[in-house]
């Protein structure tokens, strides 16, 4: 039956006459009649508002408390991940993960990660994989920490094995340090001498000759006992030129029974500069700002409590100035890589007097400089007309850097044929011999991992900081 046959029961009883000769044929039809009546008549419940309200409220809820779930443990998980990977230097073991949430806001000074361009020079040992060749490195970890079970478990993997040759695995199973502790004199000897820059007392000519951060930081201090406000001005610009990663790459060096006293003192200093008035205001302030890389709540503190105190009018800087941001063009440039806004500035440098007292700090602006019409003068042929083998590592960084400008590059090396190479292969070649060499080898070794060097002789620098 159609919906017209329901709807016309007149029509409907006209069709059952006309069908009672065939009795087999009436009664199918009329089965399948009342059925359709029957379905017709069947009242679909409706669902009440209020119902569909219950409904709303209980899929709010549990939305809310799945990202409650989500959140917590993203926060537990995160903040392990982020311990795990936590420098070197700032703990006795690599591998130590704060279980308690509540250490969160009791780390020690100087949160910081030895990172290079995205290689880190720490890792989380739960993720070595030796997917990656540098992962052969942080088996040294492990076998420092005395992590032998998982050490024992990654050596069986095929990946670890095809990093390895039969020396170093030999080495890392068995526990004889022999083979390990290769090249703990050398790393012996790059320690005394970054101590021996440590000193209560500097003459007049050891006051600037120091290469490294710390040893920069000890002679301000002193300078600052004895009020030399115009010599501590001097040491405190090459400070704010030098990364602050330099001094983290020092106190990795220093071993870990000590590593903390060097710290606090270091602490101290810095608090030091930035409270003591009888330096220009906006040189402290410029040196506070390049220390917050460091990532430390003291460091934190110390640049609040500064902005605090002062009047934001009295300290600020603006791109105009001469004194505190043309001059330290090279530091605030490492801070905005934009070359929009970079190739004016730079152009606006070497247009003025400080072309002519260009320092090895400030030489990463020739990266920027695409003027033909300079000449290398006096002051870069002091810079650059030396023995090669007689810059260090940080010195060399600079240089590099300025070579990213092909045309500088070229200029250079009408008065330097040793710089007469692609600048890859100068890189590597002159890297190699400063991973055990200089103090800051640690960064040539992770400039060379990053070139495609994989040498097992880098394996001490992760056995032994």
């Amino acid at each position: 039956p159609t919906e017209y046959d329901l709807i016309y029961p007149y029509e409907l009883n006209t069709e059952k006459k006309k069908l009672k000769s065939d009795s087999t044929d009436y009664h199918a039809r009329k089965k399948k009649r009342k059925a359709a009546v029957k379905i017709s008549n069947v009242k679909t419940p409706e669902k009440k508002r209020s119902d569909l309200y219950l409904l709303y409220i209980l899929g709010a809820l549990v939305s809310l408390i799945v990202y409650i779930i989500y959140s917590y443990y993203t926060d537990i998980l995160g903040y392990k991940v982020l311990q795990s990977r936590v420098s070197l230097f700032l703990q006795d073991s690599h591998a130590q993960v704060f279980s308690d949430v509540k250490k969160k806001n009791e780390f020690g000074p100087f949160q910081y990660d030895l990172t290079l361009n995205g290689l880190k020079l720490s890792y989380d040992v739960d993720s070595i994989t030796c997917d990656k060749k540098y992962d052969l490195y942080a088996l040294a970890l492990l076998k420092k920490n005395k992590q032998e079970n998982k050490l024992f478990q990654l050596i069986q993997l095929p990946k670890c094995q095809d990093l390895m040759n039969i020396e170093i695995k030999e080495s890392l199973l068995s526990n004889s340090k022999t083979f390990l502790n290769f090249k703990t004199s050398e790393i012996e000897r790059l320690r005394n001498s970054i101590q021996s820059e440590v000193k209560n007392e500097y003459s007049e000519k050891d006051v600037f000759s120091s290469t490294t951060y710390l040893g920069l930081l000890f002679r301000t201090q002193y300078l600052i006992s004895k009020k030399e406000n115009l010599l501590v001005e001097r040491l405190l610009e090459k400070l704010i030129k030098t990364p602050i990663r330099y001094l983290i790459y020092e106190l990795t060096i220093i071993s870990q029974s000590e590593r903390e006293d060097y710290k606090n003192r270091v602490l101290n200093i810095l608090k030091l500069i930035a409270l003591n008035e009888n330096i220009n205001i906006k040189q402290r302030y410029l040196f506070l700002i390049s220390l917050d890389e460091l990532n430390d709540r003291e460091i934190k503190r110390l640049i609040n409590d500064f902005q605090y105190k002062n009047d934001e009018e009295i300290y600020s800087i603006d791109r105009n100035e001469y004194n505190y941001y043309l001059k330290y063009l090279s530091f605030w440039i490492e801070r905005q890589s934009e070359l929009i806004t970079t190739k004016p500035l730079v152009s606006r440098y070497f247009a003025s007097p400080l072309r002519h007292k260009i320092s090895i700090n400030d030489i990463n602006l020739f990266k920027y400089n695409f003027s033909n019409n300079y000449k290398v003068d006096k002051s870069l042929s002091e810079i650059y007309n030396k023995d090669i083998e007689e810059f260090t590592t940080y010195q060399l960084e600079k240089i590099f850097y300025s070579f990213q400008n092909n045309y500088f590059k070229k200029k250079i090396e009408e008065i330097n044929l040793k710089f007469r190479r692609p600048l890859f292969q100068l890189e590597r070649k002159v890297y190699k011999g400063k991973v055990y060499k200089d103090v800051h080898g640690i960064f040539a070794m992770m400039r060379l991992i990053q070139l495609g060097e994989y040498n097992q002789d880098f394996f001490w620098w992760f056995y032994e900081i």
